[in-house]
């Protein structure tokens, strides 16, 4: 959704994703999908997340600032959904520059 949403074509959602996804699951990262109705589903995937360890859930937010940062802009869509998702599982939101 984040890479989605803050990318203007295929090619460019693509590469946040692999960016992202190559610091949490490098050997066997799931394909990109556009979600139809994503809202609800990403709040059942938040409700699991927010189970994590406080260290899974750094390298989360960490995974997610990669996506945002792979072409080194921020758009609103991006940090509006990274505050989001801080917010929902308890984390501080990283200093983006």
């Amino acid at each position: 959704v984040l890479a989605i949403h803050g990318s203007t074509d295929e090619a460019s959602a693509r590469a946040a994703y692999d960016a992202g996804m190559r610091m949490m699951l490098p050997d066997r990262p799931p394909p990109m999908q556009r979600l139809p109705n994503w809202p609800p589903k990403l709040d059942q995937a938040l409700t699991k997340l927010d189970r994590l360890q406080p260290r899974a859930k750094e390298q989360l937010v960490q995974a997610l600032v990669a996506t945002i940062s792979h072409d080194q802009r921020m758009t609103v869509p991006e940090s509006e959904l990274l505050r989001v998702i801080c917010a929902a599982l308890h984390c501080p939101l990283p200093p983006l520059y």
